[in-house]
């Protein structure tokens, strides 16, 4: 409850990743490919490099980024709830 409070009041760009930071790391890595999370903005990122994937936060659902083909990727939030339904 409080950092919701708090994140109420920032600014949308402190909320995310440094781009910087996310083109130093992947050059670094040679990576094509980024999974990370949370920054209360959740989504599928195209970028020069290559694909920067960003769970959600755990507030109201459990995210999971499902890969059903190749080039086919989604992100999935499940609700939370006291038991759980597969």
């Amino acid at each position: 409850m409080h950092s919701r409070a708090s994140n109420a009041n920032k600014a949308e760009n402190i909320m995310d990743v440094t781009p910087a930071e996310v083109q130093r790391v992947v050059a670094e890595q040679g990576a094509t490919v980024l999974i990370h999370g949370h920054t209360h903005r959740p989504g599928i990122h195209r970028h020069p490099w290559g694909l920067r994937f960003v769970l959600g936060a755990w507030e109201r659902c459990a995210w999971m980024l499902e890969q059903r083909a190749a080039d086919d990727f989604r992100l999935i939030c499940r609700p939370l709830a006291a038991r759980c339904e597969t």
